[in-house]
């Protein structure tokens, strides 16, 4: 689908003409994001103060796609959330790491060392930049950052800039500074991502 936009200079607006007639989740984000149809020209316009200058890539999130990774991120967040719930009830009050001192001596005990993990992709596939594309376009972005949350019903997932490169997202877990709950989520969470068409891999790290 190609978007010719026009500026109406008279009217201080902005036209957008499609070269077909939009999808439903097409016309529902041009609605949100404040265009209306003109029936008279068959094109979308609004005031060219509150037209989005990423409007085609916003689009471009839209091309039978969107429904598509919201319903995937929302599934994979699930099983994400159950796997790391259930690894935090089996090790919950048991003691697999001794804490000892420069002198040998017992300090104390954890039921798992301390770490987090992510999961990390590079938009180098089409299903990766479609993913890219969709959570910019329908996350917020927290502005002092390269950070976009993206809401749904499973949870909240956080997008953000890799270092050195790609990206990484976090779905909701439960609370817990213990690093294997959290890598097995994740996992599950990349796993479920995967067998979708995406690309991912899991980093984790220790504190």
């Amino acid at each position: 689908m190609k978007i010719q936009i026009v500026e109406n200079e008279q009217l201080q607006g902005i036209e957008l003409y499609f070269d077909e007639k939009p999808n439903a989740e097409k016309i529902d984000k041009l609605k949100s994001l404040g265009y209306r149809f003109h029936r008279g020209k068959a094109c979308w316009y609004i005031k060219a103060k509150n037209h989005q200058k990423n409007i085609v890539e916003i689009m471009e999130a839209e091309e039978g796609v969107g429904v598509t990774i919201k319903e995937v991120i929302e599934k994979a967040s699930r099983e994400a959330y159950k796997v790391a719930e259930s690894k935090i009830e089996e090790l919950e009050g048991q003691v697999n790491h001794i804490i000892t001192d420069g002198g040998g001596q017992v300090v104390g005990s954890l039921p798992d060392l301390c770490g987090g993990a992510w999961a990390k992709f590079v938009a180098n596939t089409p299903k990766n930049r479609s993913l890219v594309k969709y959570i910019k376009a329908h996350g917020k972005n927290q502005g002092f950052s390269d950070t976009w949350v993206f809401e749904t019903e499973a949870g909240s997932v956080r997008m953000g800039k890799g270092y050195p490169s790609g990206f990484t997202l976090s779905p909701s877990l439960p609370m817990t500074q213990m690093k294997t709950p959290t890598t097995q989520g994740i996992g599950a969470f990349v796993n479920a991502m995967n067998n979708e068409g995406f690309d991912m891999y899991t980093y984790s790290y220790l504190d």
